[in-house]
């Protein structure tokens, strides 16, 4: 559970927004011209929900800030869209700050450009470079004094170290925050951050500080199993938001209602939590988050299961699981127990497809969990063994395998599958030979990569164009834009701000290669070395792989890996298990 729209609220600390819900609204040339900056900035809170109204008025305030050749001024319009797109999109515009102000001396950038960096790769779940960034920006904001800075960039580590980390170390470090935010400096400090003509109404500002501090106690005390101290800090919650009528009240009472389910959950309340549970999901179903929404199922399906409504119970968590499987809502510790119900269930009933299907999930969070514990805990051990789960997998899988085996009904059939067989192995050997030959070379190109001699331009474009490009196209690179699943030639010429036509031909005649297979080589050289450099990786399916590469399904990532290297992905990873196990076994 989280506290929804914190980004947004706690952005005005230093994005200094004023955001009211978007109205339709045609903006014209002229009536732009009448606007001076922070005429462009209110309008740009104003028009809050509206991409297209928001874009146009960004663009118009980072071309006059660029007309003037003020710093700070174009900083604020790539922040600006830097609010309005996609992760990868989102991130670029945030390296464009952190280049042009890294020397600036502002109080807000370009610390403010690594918060974004950090919020937006926690959106895709890459949780080790958005805290990375999160602490490149904290070490900036303590440099410059930007107290509110700091305040926000505590929050997001709280929430990350609650989730993947030492519970106890995140709540000391909420302690910490609070104690920050209730000095009798803090209002002096709010005020010494904000911009020049900005108008904010201080006490609602820091009641909303509060608010949001009073959720984290909640959350952290919730996640140690408190149920007094989760009880106390969400009364004192509901008690501040009685005195809030600023930006994101309504968010604040959706959190205090899934609140309230979390708390009779906790309670052992059962009967109550089914009631709120299904109230708040009939009753608002409409506006809810999709976090809320496969919270309050998880709640739901726990509580019937538990009470002898098994049936029911299964089925809520289904709905829970169907928002993990449609990527609206990312994998988390929390959901570890709705798979480990589904496994309960499916022994039970003898199910070993049902059982393969939680045991992948549950290898999933467990492997994340793995990752992320040695980032934020590096002395953290595991209670349950990763590899002891998988070995289980793998069980029933040929325990379903032999089951099938023996449906067959005649020897004649049988016969002449073990003859194919024979074939194919006899075939499977050679190609083996041929893929052995094909790694040992893989290996070295990844270890120590060749650099084709850079072609020549064979159009003619402007030097501006082409710089302007191939710069964009760095940034791109450096920041895994090419992950994105949704990735075109088109979407990316518009992120660029660029013609589709130029972009591939620079392509074209800078790297050599058309568009397509750039970003398949981008894509296939980032899983060589991630697999190479992680084990966890290679532990996961081809298809979780491949989503994680950019890819929309597994046959496509295979392709591409065999296109390029001659070898498929699988045997990739096997060799590079044997190899590890090899040196592991000669040490």
């Amino acid at each position: 559970m989280r506290i929804k729209g914190n980004l947004t609220s706690l952005a005005v600390l230093f994005f200094i927004c004023l955001a009211v819900r978007g109205v339709s609204q045609t903006l014209s040339a002229s009536y732009l011209d009448s606007l001076d900056y922070e005429g462009l900035l209110t309008e740009f809170d104003r028009f809050e929900g509206n991409f297209d109204n928001q874009q146009i008025i960004a663009r118009e305030y980072l071309e006059r800030a660029r007309l003037v050749n003020d710093t700070i001024k174009i900083a604020r319009g790539f922040d600006r869209l830097a609010r309005l797109f996609d992760p990868a999109t989102n991130i670029i515009y945030a390296d464009s700050i952190i280049r042009i102000t890294s020397n600036s001396g502002n109080k807000t950038y370009p610390a403010l450009a690594y918060i974004i960096k950090g919020f937006e790769y926690n959106k895709i779940g890459d949780i080790i470079n958005s805290t990375k960034n999160l602490f490149r920006a904290y070490d900036l904001s303590i440099d410059k004094k930007n107290v509110p800075q700091q305040l926000f960039i505590l929050h997001l580590l709280i929430v990350n170290q609650s989730k993947w980390g030492d519970k106890k170390k995140a709540l000391a470090l909420q302690r910490k925050r609070h104690a920050i935010l209730m000095s009798p400096d803090y209002i002096e400090s709010l005020k010494a951050s904000m911009r020049s003509g900005a108008n904010i109404d201080i006490n609602q500002l820091l009641i909303n500080d509060q608010i949001l501090s009073y959720g984290n106690f909640f959350i952290c005390f919730n996640n140690l199993k408190n149920r007094d101290s989760s009880e106390f800090y969400l009364e004192k919650l509901k008690s501040n938001i009685n005195d809030y009528h600023w930006v994101g009240r309504s968010n604040f009472l959706e959190f205090v209602q899934e609140a309230e389910v979390e708390l009779s959950y906790l309670k052992g309340d059962y009967s109550r939590t089914k009631y709120l549970a299904r109230k708040v999901l009939i009753d608002d179903n409409n506006s809810l988050s999709a976090d809320s929404k496969l919270n309050l199922f998880q709640l739901l399906g726990s509580s019937e299961y538990i009470l002898g409504n098994r049936t029911v119970g299964i089925e809520n968590l289904k709905k829970a699981d169907s928002l993990i499987d449609t990527g609206e809502v990312l994998i988390e510790p929390k959901h570890r127990n709705i798979y480990l119900t589904f496994n309960s269930f499916s022994e039970e009933s003898n199910d070993l497809e049902g059982q393969i299907s939680s045991l992948n999930k549950i290898i999933k969070i467990d492997s994340l969990l793995a990752v992320y514990h040695t980032h934020f805990e590096p002395n953290l051990v595991r209670e349950i063994d990763v590899s002891l789960l998988i070995n289980k997998k793998e069980a029933l899988i040929e325990s379903l395998n032999e089951e099938n085996l023996r449906s067959k009904k005649t020897n004649l059939w049988i016969g002449l599958i073990l003859v194919f067989t024979c074939g194919l192995l006899a075939y499977y050997f050679y190609q083996q030979k041929v893929y052995k030959r094909r790694f040992k070379k893989l290996i070295k190109r990844v270890d120590n990569p060749v650099f084709e001699d850079e072609p020549k331009y064979s159009y003619e474009l402007s030097s501006s164009i082409i710089g302007s490009i191939l710069d964009k196209l760095k940034l791109f690179e450096n920041s895994n834009g090419f992950l994105d699943h949704d990735l075109s030639l088109h979407s990316l010429a518009n992120r660029f701000e660029t013609n589709p036509n130029y972009l591939s031909r620079v392509i074209n005649a800078k790297i050599g290669k058309n568009f397509s297979r750039y970003i398949n080589d981008l894509r296939i050289d980032y899983a060589m070395k991630y697999l190479l450099s992680d084990p966890k990786m290679r532990k996961y399916t081809i298809k979780a792989i491949a989503e994680e590469c950019g890819y929309k399904s597994g046959e496509s990532f295979s392709k591409a890996f065999y296109k390029q290297n001659g070898i498929y992905p699988s045997y990739y990873i096997k060799q590079l298990e044997k190899n590890e196990s090899g040196i592991n076994s000669k040490s």
